[in-house]
């Protein structure tokens, strides 16, 4: 969220650069020839009022020698503007000293009470603001900023729209969803009114960053699709090539490859455009580049945009943002070339410096990036070490998002019904029990899992010595598997005895009060909820049988993709196998199935199911296009959850495909001894 700021105040510091390089040459000749210590602060004062200014390393040297000589002189109100300048050089040049950048700014609390520019004091109130934040002091920054919302007299002034963008960012980093968005749409009207697209664009893409943190993704699109708009008609690329960015990083967590590549595409033409942040802008452009065609493993096109990256970066020009991306190129790269070593100490050193900044959701994509190392590395334990620390701080994450999807419907739904206040009493009241039996739920689960992985993991740690290392992480994933199993059919069950009934209920009492609009609300949300439960736990399974049950997962194909042509052939197949095994092997169908319609692109599905002596054989065959299948084994979690209910039942998998030329997939399943009669008849 910081970072958005931190790009528009480079954009603007970049540009009074450029402006000042001639009248900063006239401005040293002059002050060379003046001795007088008061002239020369006087000097310096008046072309820092009237001139861009010049920021490096000797003109700060100029503003600390005017500084020093007013603060002798007692006149806090003459060096304000001279300490924030300074704070400024301090704080956004590539010479980053956030330590110096405090101590400049200390010299003026002594006098703070003698200082009657209210402009000035907020544009310095902004700065402590912004180191607040550099040093992670976010209760200090919140404090900071509502103290010039507090003390601006002119709301239309630049801090009072900066201080509400800034509390929706530290807000937003606090996951606090609605007070953040409070005040992401203040500043946004403010900018508006000011006129001020640029400022605007950023609270905007502040705004999708917030959306799409929480999974409200049609909201964060939303906010995107205005940046995308007025900020190519006011030329703001940089702007619009960072919302692309960050749409193909969502894309790439939301497991959507079409899209994330197109974002990339469209954020790599952007950058190309003129902009005063354009080593910024570039610098991140290629490292989302960098990593998507490393999971590809497209060597060649990761190398061209690593060595760009490579050649962008320079430690003497940039900052820690832009080095922040190096680094995570970098580990990229190593990963890429094998390098594990290289690669892992710089991961840790990301994860490190995440923790201490807050960024959790930056932390979790780390630490997948470390599984994955770990994993091609043959680290097993490692690997399971790095894939608790994501499931743990995965599950944190989603409690949290849940919980401001929460608080956000139920924000809108109490904006949209203020004018009945009768009804929005009624309906809180069920709206309340709902969220507390819901948190009560969630957390039933967390423990549940918790124990799980805890039962697991203490299984791993008395047997090791026994068990081979990979027959270990194929029983860890199994039993997983296997848990989750359990979970979706217990929170299925939940939700049909519990909310379900309770939702009826409050349907019923509002035709009954003749809310037809709300009751039907309260039906679709009923609705929605038993199309929740039917994919947690397929109830045709357990009331008719496998058979059946496949039968209509067959049948349904043409629902959801009518231009191809499905044919099938089962037969019975029921009581052939114990409950748990049947489950896997519907699951497994359905899997394979749910592949096809995403990726296979295929006109023809066939599906042959059948009981043969002591197995049952099943064969699922397209004309799609076809895969590459060590591809999809670096990729496919799918294909990963398929190998392993298939390990679960005892089965022989076999995949056969090639580009362009369909797939075949074959299951051979063997049945107990118990049921081997039941072939036979």
């Amino acid at each position: 969220m910081f970072k958005n700021t931190i790009i528009l105040l480079l954009f603007l510091l970049s540009g009074q650069y450029i402006c000042a390089q001639e009248s900063y040459s006239k401005f040293t000749a002059v002050l060379n020839t003046i001795d007088s210590p008061g002239a020369r602060a006087k000097y310096i004062l008046e072309y820092e009022q009237s001139s861009d200014i010049s920021y490096h390393e000797e003109y700060t040297d100029f503003l600390e020698e005017a500084i020093n000589y007013y603060l002798g002189q007692n006149a806090p109100d003459t060096i304000l503007n001279l300490v924030t300048s300074v704070a400024d050089h301090y704080i956004f040049s590539h010479q980053v000293n956030h330590q110096k950048a405090k101590e400049v700014l200390d010299l003026v609390i002594p006098y703070q009470k003698l200082i009657s520019d209210t402009t000035a004091w907020t544009n310095y109130l902004v700065q402590r603001g912004e180191i607040a934040i550099y040093n992670n002091n976010f209760d200090d920054a919140i404090d900071i900023f509502k103290t010039i919302l507090d003390v601006a007299v002119d709301t239309t002034q630049y801090s009072y729209s900066y201080a509400h963008l800034k509390l929706g960012e530290v807000y937003a980093n606090h996951w606090n969803i609605l007070k953040s968005i409070i005040h992401f749409n203040k500043a946004s009207d403010l900018f508006l009114k000011q006129e001020n697209v640029g400022m605007y664009l950023w609270t905007q893409s502040g705004l999708a960053s917030l959306y799409s943190l929480n999974s409200l993704y049609k909201e964060a699109n939303n906010a995107r699709n205005i940046i995308y708009k007025v900020g190519v008609e006011n030329k703001a690329f940089d702007i619009v090539t960072i919302a692309h960015l960050t749409a193909a990083m969502e894309n790439k967590e939301r497991n959507n490859q079409e899209k994330r590549l197109y974002h990339l595409k469209q954020a790599n033409e952007y950058s190309k455009h003129q902009s005063t942040v354009q080593d910024y802008v570039k610098a991140v452009n290629y490292t989302f580049h960098t990593l998507y065609y490393t999971e590809k493993r497209q060597i060649d096109s990761s190398e061209f945009y690593f060595k760009k990256l490579e050649n962008l970066y320079s430690p003497d020009k940039h900052g820690a943002w832009v080095k922040s991306y190096y680094l995570i190129g970098k580990a990229s790269n190593y990963h890429l070339h094998g390098n594990y070593t290289a690669a892992e100490n710089i991961i840790l050193q990301l994860i490190k410096d995440a923790k201490t900044t807050r960024k959790a959701s930056m932390r979790l994509r780390f630490y997948e990036t470390l599984s994955t190392l770990y994993n091609e590395w043959g680290k097993r334990e490692l690997e399971l070490q790095a894939l608790k620390n994501y499931s743990s701080l995965k599950d944190s994450l989603e409690d949290l998002r849940i919980n401001n999807q929460f608080l956000y419907y139920n924000q809108l739904f109490e904006s949209e019904k203020k004018d009945k206040t009768i009804l929005q009493q009624e309906a809180s009241i069920q709206l309340l029990s709902a969220q507390n039996k819901l948190i009560l739920m969630r957390w039933a689960i967390v423990v549940l899992v918790i124990g799980v992985i805890f039962t697991v993991f203490y299984f791993y740690k008395s047997r090791k010595f026994a068990i081979q290392k990979n027959k270990l992480q194929e029983n860890f994933s199994q039993r997983l598997i296997s848990s989750q199993e359990l979970e979706k059919s217990k929170i299925s069950r939940d939700l049909h005895d519990g909310l379900s009934q309770q939702l009826i209920l409050i349907k019923n009492r509002l035709d009954i009060l003749g809310y037809n609009d709300v009751s039907e609300m309260v039906s679709g949300s009923l609705d929605e909820l038993r199309s929740i439960t039917r994919s947690l736990h397929p109830a045709i399974l357990s009331n008719f049988g496998l058979t059946a049950a496949l039968e209509y997962l067959c049948t349904n194909l043409n629902k959801y993709a009518d231009d191809i042509e499905v044919s099938h052939h089962i037969e019975r197949i029921d009581n052939l196998l114990d409950e748990e095994h049947e489950l896997h092997l519907y699951r497994i169908v359905q899997e394979i199935l749910n592949n096809i319609l995403k990726h296979a692109e295929c006109s023809t599905i066939s599906i042959s199911i059948l009981p043969k002596k002591k197995d049952i054989f099943i064969r699922i065959q397209d004309n799609g296009k076809g895969f590459e299948l060590e591809e999809a084994e670096i990729s496919g979690l799918g294909m990963n959850s398929i190998r392993e209910r298939s390990k679960i039942i005892g089965g022989h998998l076999d995949i056969q495909s090639k580009k362009n030329k369909g797939t075949v997939i074959t299951l051979k399943i063997p049945v107990y001894e118990r049921h081997k009669d039941s072939i036979s008849r």
